[in-house]
């Protein structure tokens, strides 16, 4: 039975103004029909932006594919393609997504700025590092770079022969003397820069081998200490030159050998040489003294008279002393020595936390981001990012 103040009955559904019985709408049928609406307004508003970065991605593509060939092509990275890069990925948004929106603008420019990177990425490691690698290690057949390293080759010739060793001397004539260099290579044709450049850059991997640069450093010196010279002594430059000269006329055999005679001085046999141990401490000596003006900072200027008078003053504290116990301090030094090193080694690592190859790695990155990303090259971006935008938006400023 219906109450007498309704018009349809709440059991069986007859309506008496209308004198038929309606069908009874089922709440969890209802419910059901608006989910259904709400998947699929969801599917029709989230199938074009998706079509959207799809076009907005391969218009991004082919602009970087064409930026990374037109640089293959001219060695050049030019930036203000990244601006045509942002137009195409805009467009390419505004042909999948159907309608101007700011949703997809903000989405056409994070595409945009995914492509410019990438294509900068690409053209970095096939064109800009390959191209600072080959200058670094002068393993190239492009002859204008080779032109190039060729000019500093002969830049620090020149200064070698004007007798300037100074580093801030030599940086302070370096744009003269290598325009001076740079106009003799000038003059030469392509078969005399090749063969040059092959003569300096076999003399740079002859001197670069370490077994030789080790030995040389090593021996040089032991003998400038034996005769007591200073720091700065230009005959430490000499020595040094005489044994390097020795050592790289060696076979590799033959530097393999002294290699391992040196490693078998350093474990142990140097202790069993009596005048090594009283030079090696009367350096040692010195060198605290040096230590101590630094820390009270004298300021005060090694001369050779001041020089002589430290190595006297040290040489008669060690001859002070007997062989034994020169033994034992001199062993004692090189124990707190190696210590103190592989504290700050530890402590070093502890602080970086991190690893070799993660080193590279920033470092290359940091050379990828230095040299791919200059101002204007900013100012492009930036540029192509706002493109990207308003073209993909039609200028909405709206994000629904």
């Amino acid at each position: 039975m219906k109450p007498s103040d309704a018009d349809i009955c709440s059991i069986c559904g007859y309506d008496s103004k209308a004198r038929r019985i309606r069908k009874k709408t089922n709440s969890v049928e209802s419910g059901a029909v608006t989910s259904t609406a709400k998947v699929t307004k969801a599917v029709k508003t989230v199938g074009p932006i998706v079509r959207g970065c799809i076009f907005s991605g391969i218009g991004a593509l082919l602009g970087g594919a064409a930026w990374f060939i037109i640089a293959i092509l001219t060695e050049y990275e030019l930036g203000i393609i990244a601006w045509a890069v942002g137009g195409l990925a805009g467009f390419g948004m505004h042909l999948g997504y159907g309608q101007p929106s700011g949703r997809a603008g903000i989405a056409a420019a994070g595409i945009a700025f995914l492509g410019i990177v990438a294509a900068k990425a690409m053209i970095f490691v096939f064109i800009v590092y390959s191209m600072i690698m080959a200058v670094v290690t002068g393993d190239t057949d492009n002859i204008e770079i080779q032109r190039a390293v060729l000019a500093s080759f002969i830049a620090n010739e020149i200064l070698d022969e004007r007798g300037i060793h100074s580093e801030s001397e030599r940086e302070a004539q370096w744009e003269s003397v290598y325009k001076e260099a740079d106009q003799r290579v000038a003059k030469m044709s392509d078969q005399e820069v090749r063969t040059k450049f092959k003569e300096y850059r076999d003399e740079l991997v002859e001197a670069a081998d370490p077994r030789t640069l080790r030995l040389a450093s090593y021996y040089s010196n032991m003998r400038a200490n034996q005769k007591g010279l200073a720091y700065d002594s230009q005959a430490r430059e000499t020595m040094y030159e005489e044994e390097l000269g020795k050592y790289k006329s060696m076979s590799d055999d033959e530097l393999d050998k002294a290699v391992s005679d040196l490693e078998a001085w350093e474990s142990g046999g140097k202790w069993d040489d009596t005048e090594y141990v009283r030079t090696f401490l009367i350096y040692e000596h010195i060198n605290e003294a040096i230590a101590n003006m630094e820390s009270e900072e004298e300021g005060e200027d090694i001369t050779s008279q001041k020089w002589k008078q430290m190595y006297d003053q040290a040489m008669a504290e060690v001859d002070d002393i007997s062989p034994a116990e020169r033994l034992s301090r001199a062993k004692q030094i090189e124990m707190e020595r190696e210590r103190k090193i592989e504290e700050a080694m530890a402590k070093w690592k502890d602080q970086a936390d991190i690893s070799d190859s993660d080193a590279d790695v920033g470092g290359v990155l940091g050379l990828f981001a230095s040299s791919m990303f200059g101002f204007f090259d900013l100012v492009f971006m930036f540029l192509a990012l706002g493109t990207a935008y308003r073209v993909a938006s039609g200028g909405v400023g709206e994000t629904e």
